[in-house]
């Protein structure tokens, strides 16, 4: 969320304090990598929430949990029920893309449980891409649904999409999520790099008075749009 001017003896610096969008690689699958940690918004509903967590194998700075582990399995009305996690795409292409989501059931849980959660977008459910599953106690890719077809979304428009990550089962551990326009993708160990975040196109700082060289001491003023942006210098 940077830009930056020069003016005399100053470089000055706005920021937002917001996150930028992932922005979907050019290469030949199109692929967008994020890590789960870093979500735009992470938003508690019902009696759960996604809670940071460092379980032993995890790709990046950490992983997160569905908590508590009650034994609680929201397989409807999850939009509005189950804590949700937010990630912004900046998507180049449009049409079919592919989720693959990077995660674990708790390792004390037996088989078939705390093993799913849903995918969406744009804050909506979506049926192609609920009820993910498949996941083991340990690490693994899935892009497998309950319903049998792989997990998928459709991108109506190039810009900016929120991607939606909410709890199905508590318990259930997400480390990565990618995203590809490559039917025959499938990630490998800990998945691709996460993908960049792209660059801010703010508008340029407003000085007063203008520029240009004064005899004696002058009060300089700056202001910046939005009016909640924070000007270093």
């Amino acid at each position: 969320n940077d830009s930056a001017i020069a003016s005399a003896d100053f470089v000055i610096t706005v920021d937002t304090g917001e996150a930028l969008a992932f922005v979907q690689g050019t290469d030949p699958a199109n692929l967008v990598s994020v890590e789960a940690e870093n979500y735009h918004a992470n938003i508690s509903q019902g009696s759960h929430a996604w809670t940071f967590d460092t379980p032993a194998g995890y790709s990046g700075t950490g992983a997160l949990t569905a908590s508590p582990n009650n034994g609680t399995n929201i397989d409807s009305g999850y939009v509005t029920n189950s804590p949700r996690l937010d990630y912004q795409v900046d998507f180049n292409q449009t049409g079919t893309h592919y989720i693959w989501v990077l995660g674990k059931a708790e390792s004390s849980t037996s088989s078939g449980k705390d093993d799913s959660l849903h995918v969406g977008l744009d804050g909506a459910a979506v049926s192609s891409s609920d009820r993910v599953s498949t996941f083991t106690p340990s690490w693994s890719w899935s892009n497998q649904t309950m319903d049998g077809p792989v997990a998928s979304i459709n991108i109506a428009s190039t810009g900016i999409h929120t991607i939606n990550v909410w709890m199905r089962e508590d318990g259930f551990q997400i480390d990565k999520l990618v995203i590809t326009t490559d039917p025959g993708y499938v990630p490998t160990n800990q998945g691709p790099p996460e993908s960049p975040q792209g660059t801010a196109t703010l508008a340029a700082p407003a000085f007063s008075p203008d520029g240009g060289t004064y005899v004696n001491s002058t009060t300089v003023s700056l202001s910046a749009a939005p009016s909640d942006a924070i000007i270093y210098y």
